[in-house]
């Protein structure tokens, strides 16, 4: 449970530095960044905090009577990457092209 929730906060904290990094970038977005950031981490939290009192061994472990979405986010493995792969690509994306370069030519 200890490393559940260690990987759980270590996540969270790599997404809010990223919104971090991102709204520091781009100030005209700071407020719906740091509203991402508010979501990300109390529903996660809302989460973690139900598995961990219903016993379950994983947050991730989600029940049939759960929410539709929720129940295909955590149960289908391939959705759940190609979710958060996007998610981490955007900001990767999103920073090459705040910060220029050779690459960037195309956005000129």
């Amino acid at each position: 449970q200890f490393g559940a929730v260690l990987d759980m906060v270590l996540d969270r904290s790599s997404t809010a530095a990223l919104h971090v990094v991102a709204a520091v970038q781009n100030p005209e977005y700071a407020a719906p960044l740091v509203f991402m950031v508010g979501l990300d981490v109390s529903s996660h939290f809302m989460q973690m905090y139900a598995s961990l009192v219903e016993g379950r061994g994983s947050h991730k472990n989600v029940d049939r009577d759960e929410w539709a979405l929720l129940r295909a986010y955590y149960s289908n493995r391939i959705l759940l990457f190609v979710i958060c792969f996007a998610a981490e690509t955007f900001f990767v994306v999103a920073t090459v092209l705040h910060l220029g370069g050779p690459l960037v030519e195309l956005r000129n």
